[in-house]
This record gives C-alpha cells, structure tokens and sequence, in this order.
C-alpha cells in the first residue's frame, strides 16, 4: 500500500486539527428534541452543515420503517440546528414506501423547505439481507418496478418545483448547497478518512480502519482494500451525477467508445435514457432508474462485472 500523506500519522493522538478555513464540515444525526446543547459544542468546534434522519413527514411511514422520531422532532431538530448557527441543513427522505402517494412525497418536500433545508437526499427504500423489512418482505406491500420509477419521477419533479436542483440520482439542493463532501467521492478524487470504520481513497489505494474503537485507538494500521479509481469506477461514479461523463477524461482513463457501444447510447439518447454529444453523457432522470444497466452498455467487454 502507498504511504498516506507525508504530514499524517495514522495514531489517533496525532490526528491534524489544522482544517482550510472553508472547510465543510458535516454532522449526522437522528432527531430529538434534547439535541440543542450538543449542536452548539458542535458549532465551537468547527461544524457548519448538519444533516437530519427525517426519513418521511408521514407518521404512518415513520412507524413503518421502524423510526421513534415524529415529524415535530424534525422541526425541532432543525430549530435548534439555526439557534447554534448552522443554518446549511440537509434532511433524508426515504420514498418508495407501502401506499405512497405523490401528496405524501410533497408534504414532505415541503415539511424540509418550512424546516429550513438547503439540501434534500431522497434515497429509494430498499429491503437489504439480514434486516426486519427483508425479513417482512413477502408480507409487505411495497411498490413494484414501475411504481418505483413513477414515484421516483414525482420526487425530482416536485424538488425541482420547490427550487432543489438534482444535481446527483439521489440527490437535490438549493443554489451553491452541494454536498461537497460527497462531491469528492462521485468525482472519484483522493480522501482520508480517520476513525473506526472509515474508508480513503489515496494514491489508487483503497484502505479502511476495522470496525473497532479499541483496536483504533491503539493505532492499528488501516487494512488494504485493493486498487481503486479504475475506467469501471469512474464512469459508474461520474454518471451518478447530472454533470455527466466528461469524455476526454474518460477516454484518457482507457475508455474506448467503439461503434457498436455508440450505437447502444444512440438507441438510449432516443429512448430519453440519456444525452450525448462529442463532450459528454448525461444520464436523465428515467436513465438514472436504470444506471446500472447503462454503464454495463457503455463499458460493454471492457469488464464482465457489469
């Protein structure tokens, strides 16, 4: 593995305090209502975006995906985040939920613009292995593939009605409120990550800390996760994103558009799947229900994972 940069050292007692003086700096956290005090340290100490759990206005929905929270601990939430000084506020919303209706989707929209929110991620539900709603599905009503895609349509038209640009699949804000910590990683540039858990991306190496305090704080080495920011990654990362593909950058990372892969894009231009031009291919908001699929017809023999 490379060496991390010359001025870090891995041992927690040596983490850099020293940040750019614009730096973004993001809080997670669930709603409640006790949370003021610990916004406030969290203010003195340098945080300037918080991003809140909402999940959903609706409490019927709440309670579906297992959340004790309520919309009024949202509001309460975002209040206190104001009344420390943040005012750059991001909230989750989760869509895709049993009996969903395009007015529950606005309701929420609007619930996050009254609390205040700059930046919206809504994130479709997916019933991952090895969780209570995986285990619950065949007894769930949940919406199929085409009910999906219409309410995932309904969500981007609605953001945009209320002023949050997309600017990513899943991801939406006012003017100037990117998430530019998530930036970093769908542009496939190197960043550091320090604790428990955390994942970097330097030198082409990919590297993580285990999932223990302890063996951290005793200033464990991170663990190799192999060779990262490949032709595969960086055309799956960069069409995530409503900026597109750049086509030079990706032809220099060894991507070759030969005819029969041109010919496949032309068939999805025309599909309203996406638009290409000599520069780049932007993916639209039907293309991004099916990304996966799209970057498989791009990369084409270039990797069979896909």
């Amino acid at each position: 593995m490379q060496n991390p940069p010359k001025n870090l050292h891995w041992r927690h007692e040596h983490i850099l305090t020293k940040t750019r003086d614009n730096a973004e700096i993001t809080l997670e956290c669930n709603p409640r209502d006790d949370i003021g005090e610990t916004l406030k340290q969290a203010a003195t100490a340098g945080v300037n975006r918080v991003s809140i759990g909402l999940q959903s206005a609706s409490r019927k929905h709440l309670r579906f995906l297992g959340r004790t929270h309520t919309a009024e601990n949202a509001a309460q939430t975002a209040e206190s985040t104001v009344y420390a000084g943040i005012t750059n506020i991001s909230f989750d919303m989760m869509i895709g939920l049993p009996d969903e209706t395009k007015n529950d989707i606005k309701k929420t929209v609007e619930f996050c613009e009254n609390a205040g929110a700059t930046h919206i991620s809504a994130y479709i539900l997916k019933t991952e292995p090895n969780t209570p709603l995986y285990q619950q599905k065949d007894s769930l009503s949940l919406p199929d593939d085409d009910r999906i895609a219409e309410i995932y349509l309904q969500t981007v038209d609605i953001l945009k009605k209320h002023g949050y640009g997309q600017y990513e699949i899943s991801n939406f804000c006012k003017p100037d409120y990117h998430s530019r910590h998530n930036l970093i990683y769908w542009n496939c540039d190197e960043y550091i990550g320090i604790g428990a858990s955390a994942h970097s991306f330097w030198n082409k190496k990919r590297f993580y800390y285990e999932h223990d305090i302890n063996r951290f704080t005793r200033g464990i080495e991170p663990v190799s996760d192999g060779v990262g920011g490949g032709i595969d990654e960086y055309i799956m990362l960069r069409l995530r994103l409503c900026d597109g593909l750049n086509l030079n950058e990706a032809e220099k990372r060894g991507l070759k558009l030969n005819d029969k892969i041109l010919k496949r894009l032309e068939i999805m231009q025309n599909g309203d799947l996406l638009n290409m031009n000599d520069k780049k291919i932007v993916l639209t908001p039907k293309g991004f229900l099916v990304q996966n699929q799209i970057v498989a017809q791009i990369l084409g023999d270039h990797n069979e994972k896909f």
